[in-house]
C-alpha cells in the first residue's frame, strides 16, 4: 500500500525506459471517481454527465477529465469536498476539451487545460 491507501500496481504501472502507465476509464453516465482513477474520458451525447472528483485524496493527487464526443451534453466536474478553482464545479462543453486538476489538501486546482486542437 502507498500513502494514498491504494496498491501502487492498481494505480500506476512503471515500465522500463522511463515509461509510466496510468489507468484510463471511459464513462457515459454520472461517475464518482475512485482512488484508482487517473484519467476519465467522458461521452455525453445530448445530456449532462456529472463527474465527481475523488473523495479524501492524498495531497498532491492529480487527475484528468476530458469530454471526448461532439454531443450537445456537458461534463460537470465537482469535488466530493472543497472547491475546484474556488467554485463549486467546472463545466466542459466542447469536444476534446478537458482539465488536469491537483488537490492541495483542501481544494482542487486546475493546473492544465486540454484544448480541442493540438498546435
Amino acid at each position: 500500500m502507498s500513502e494514498s491507501g491504494i496498491t501502487p500496481a492498481a494505480a500506476v504501472t512503471a515500465l522500463g525506459a522511463g515509461q509510466l502507465v496510468l489507468p484510463v476509464t471511459a464513462k457515459a453516465a454520472n461517475y464518482p471517481m475512485v482512488a484508482g482513477d487517473s484519467t476519465v474520458l467522458v461521452t455525453t451525447a445530448a445530456g449532462a454527465i456529472a463527474i465527481t472528483l475523488p473523495a479524501a485524496p492524498v495531497t498532491g493527487r492529480v487527475v484528468w477529465v476530458k469530454k471526448v464526443d461532439a454531443g450537445a451534453g456537458t461534463v460537470v466536474i465537482t469535488p466530493a469536498a472543497g472547491t475546484l478553482d474556488g467554485a463549486a464545479s467546472q463545466t466542459l462543453t466542447g469536444q476534446n476539451t478537458g482539465i488536469m486538476v491537483q488537490f492541495d489538501g483542501a481544494n482542487w486546482w486546475t493546473i492544465a487545460e486540454i484544448a480541442p486542437t493540438i498546435l
